[in-house]
């Protein structure tokens, strides 16, 4: 009697793509759930802007266009204080809030 055999690629290739899902899911959930901010910045002096990462953006790169004579290094700290940002790592459509330059301050 001849045994069946199952090809093992198209569940391989499924469960890649529901891991990468929930993966996804949980990041997006992650991130809209960010707590408060971590570093509370002198209200008469920053304001906290409100920015939408878009695809291809990094950190450094936010940094530099929002206050482009300041050393990256530490804009790109305090976004990660400002935002509940751990590590660099930033999404596509993830929230960030970087700390400007009030007009008024």
């Amino acid at each position: 009697m001849k045994q069946l055999h199952i090809d093992e690629r198209p569940l391989l290739v499924a469960a890649s793509v529901v891991a990468t899902f929930l993966f996804l899911l949980g990041m997006c959930a992650a991130a809209l759930m960010a707590g408060e901010p971590a570093h509370e910045f002198p209200e008469s002096e920053y304001v906290l802007h409100r920015h939408v990462v878009q695809p291809g953006e990094t950190l450094w790169g936010i940094a530099q266009r929002y206050r482009p004579n300041e050393d990256p290094r530490k804009v790109v700290y305090e976004i990660q204080e400002a935002s509940g940002v751990e590590g660099g790592l930033i999404m596509a459509y993830q929230l960030v809030l970087v700390p400007v330059k009030s007009e008024e301050g």
